[in-house]
């Protein structure tokens, strides 16, 4: 518009002087002349062509220049506006990861070998809630939750890669602590998210998050003038296997130990070890933790007032010390009846006191070796009322005679016997056995830990140390037993 006025004075300033001349020039004449005679005068004057022409020469040359203009404006916002639809599908951040200015120049095939954390997380229960419900309300609740939750990811330096359904794998190329701070602020959100989804009479929302972090590769795939963005490596598929196991424990953020050990010293207070687990995928056990920080305040202390004797409960119960575990993890439970953790202990616990006592009707058959009646009664009295078959020796040569008579599971033995000493006797046993695994589960006693240590590296299963507790035996074994039947021939 600015341009087309230029243009429109520039002629309406040339047609002007094209009469001015001609009228000044009739006026300057000495004699009597015809008006016709002195324009067709001045029209033989090239300077006259000149001056009078350029006005509107210029004011065509600004409208033309103005249009060229105008249209490479409407080229460029129209080229702006598809690179910003463009960079709705292919995140800025995942171009700048690959070293390209914009969506433009990505081609198939580029990629990028980094290490990042990878944050996945998922709706728990979306699929039987979306069963219940129609394709617009599915779809207008996924579209309320995903622009309440997306900017968390953005404001921790995060990205969203890709909407997978219900569920969102995000990159944080930074730091794990990122992605941590993010899974707390998700969690959290979900109280303000869920109390408005209640007055609209929607269904409350619960997630799972699982993160870890890692090399990787991000990159671009495709064929057929189709490309999509892709992140490969074993940190996403164990993220995407962290956050499936968030349902079998009841938390809402699992992450790894690589995380936690990344984390600031405030960020790990906030997080308890929880389990060593084997994921699909992967050969190697690893140790996960569950992060709380997106918990109620009151949770939050009582899992960190709770920590100590829950670590304690869960080393016993990996330990194969259930009974020991089981009180332990009842008493947190008390103190902390909304951590639905100890209550999965607790089952687990039970479960796996209720597998010993049927291994007890398997006829768990034990051997005592010791030189002393009195403790001989004593054992025997204790180990009968829990459904184990007892023999005794002692001595060490009748303890020989009665391992191949009597094929005990376990053996307690003694570290001091009359005829020979702990170690010579384990030597003895281990000779009799192709492998360690098919020798009875030797449980030696000794007050000295030096000898402790010493019967451990002639065979022995285990130490109990003097004087011996009955509740400790009787854990040990429980241990023992379990060990014992899962490696019997007939139980393989």
């Amino acid at each position: 518009m600015f341009t087309l006025r230029y243009a429109l004075v520039g002629v309406t300033a040339g047609t002007g002087f094209i009469i001015l001349a001609i009228l000044l020039h009739y006026f300057a004449q000495p004699g009597p002349i015809s008006f016709w005679s002195c324009t067709a005068s001045l029209l033989r004057n090239p300077l006259f062509y000149l001056i009078s022409t350029a006005p509107v020469i210029l004011g065509l040359l600004m409208l033309f220049i103005g249009r060229s203009k105008s249209a490479n404006q409407r080229l460029l916002q129209d080229s702006s506006t598809l690179v910003t639809a463009f960079e709705r599908f292919y995140p800025r951040r995942f171009i700048t990861l690959l070293k390209k200015e914009d969506v433009r120049q990505v081609k198939a095939g580029d990629h990028a070998n980094l290490e990042m954390t990878i944050l996945f997380s998922d709706i728990q229960g979306f699929t039987g809630l979306s069963e219940q419900m129609e394709p617009t309300q599915i779809f207008a609740i996924l579209r309320d939750y995903l622009e309440w939750v997306s900017p968390i990811f953005q404001k921790h330096n995060g990205f969203i890669d890709k909407y997978i359904g219900d569920s969102i794998m995000a990159i944080f190329p930074d730091s794990p602590a990122d992605a941590v701070r993010a899974a707390g602020e998700l969690t959290q959100s979900l109280y303000s998210y869920n109390t408005m989804a209640e007055e609209m009479n929607r269904p409350p929302i619960q997630i799972g998050v699982g993160i870890h972090t890692g090399p990787l590769s991000i990159g671009t795939v495709g064929g057929g003038g189709r490309l999509s963005t892709t992140v490969l490596g074993d940190v996403v598929n164990l993220a995407a296997r962290l956050e499936g196991l968030t349902r079998k424990f009841h938390v809402s953020v699992i992450i790894t130990d690589e995380v936690q050990k990344a984390l600031a010293e405030q960020e790990q207070d906030l997080s308890r070890e929880i389990a060593v687990v084997r994921v699909k995928g992967r050969r190697q056990r690893i140790t996960i933790y569950e992060y709380f920080g997106g918990e109620s305040s009151d949770l939050q202390e009582t899992k960190k007032a709770t920590r100590g004797d829950f670590l304690r409960a869960l080393y016993m119960h990996r330990g194969k010390e259930h009974l020991d575990a089981l009180k332990l993890f009842e008493q947190i439970h008390i103190k902390s009846p909304q951590d639905p953790v100890p209550v999965f202990y607790i089952e687990k616990c039970k479960a796996s006191s209720i597998e010993i006592q049927s291994t007890h009707t398997k006829a768990i058959k034990v051997l005592l070796i010791d030189d002393n009646p009195a403790i001989v009664d004593l054992i025997r009295h204790f180990l009968r009322d829990h459904n184990y078959r007892l023999d005794s020796a002692d001595t060490g040569q009748r303890a020989l005679s009665s391992i191949a008579q009597f094929n005990p599971d376990i053996i307690l033995l003694d570290y001091n016997l009359p005829d020979m000493n702990g170690l010579e006797l384990l030597d003895q046993l281990q000779a009799r056995f192709t492998s360690p695994d098919l020798a009875p589960r030797a449980i030696a006693f000794t007050a000295d830990l030096d000898a402790g240590q010493n019967l451990l590296r002639h065979g022995a299963w285990s130490i109990l140390e003097k004087p011996v507790h009955k509740t400790r035996l009787l854990s040990m074994l429980e241990r023992a037993s379990l060990s014992a039947v899962q490696t019997r021939p007939d139980q393989t």
